[in-house]
C-alpha cells in the first residue's frame, strides 16, 4: 500500500494522481505505517492533491515521529519554525531536528543499503540545524543589543 501511494505520488507506471496515494497512504496508515503517516502529513502541508492543513498535516506528522520517523520530525520542525499549525517555536524546532538528526544516524547505521537517500535526509536536517542556530544566534544578540539600548535610556532618564 504504501509502495502503491507513492506509485501514485510520483506518476511512476500509473498517472500522477495524489488522491490516489492519499487513499493507498491512509490504508497504509491506518494499519500504523508511519512512513505512510508521514507522507500524509506532508500531502497536508504542500497541499498536493488536497487543501493545505497545517493542522491536520502536524496531526499525521505527530503520529509518524512517534514511532521514530526521522521525516516526521524533520518536517515538524519546519512547522514549527514557520508557525504552520503551531505557533512558532525554535526551541521546538531545534529539539525536532536533533532528533531527526539522531534517527537518521541510527538509520544510516542500520540500513546502509539506503545510504543515499538517508544522507540526502541526513544532509537536509544538517542545512536546517545550521540555519537555525544561526537564526537563533542573530536573536540572541538582537536581544542583547536592545537590552543596552533599554538600559543606556534609562540611564540617561532624568529622575
Amino acid at each position: 500500500m504504501l509502495v502503491l501511494g507513492r506509485l501514485y505520488y510520483a506518476g511512476k507506471s500509473v498517472p500522477q494522481d495524489y488522491m490516489a496515494a492519499l487513499t493507498w497512504w491512509r490504508a497504509s496508515a491506518d494499519l500504523g505505517n508511519s512512513k505512510a503517516q508521514s507522507n500524509i502529513g506532508l500531502l497536508f502541508t504542500y497541499g498536493f492533491g488536497v487543501p493545505k492543513d497545517y493542522k491536520e498535516a502536524a496531526r499525521w506528522l505527530e503520529l509518524s515521529a512517534n514511532q521514530g520517523e526521522a521525516s516526521a520530525y524533520y518536517h515538524l520542525s519546519g512547522l514549527y519554525i514557520h508557525g504552520k499549525g503551531y505557533e512558532t517555536n525554535y526551541g521546538k524546532a531545534l529539539e525536532y531536528l536533533e532528533k531527526a538528526e539522531a534517527l537518521y544516524k541510527e538509520e544510516l547505521l542500520n540500513d546502509p543499503e539506503n545510504s543515499e537517500a538517508l544522507k540526502k535526509g541526513l544532509n537536509r536536517v544538517a542545512t536546517e540545524l545550521a540555519l537555525l542556530t544561526e537564526h537563533l544566534k542573530s536573536i540572541k544578540a538582537l536581544e542583547k543589543m536592545n537590552k543596552a539600548i533599554r538600559d543606556r535610556r534609562q540611564q540617561a532618564t532624568p529622575r
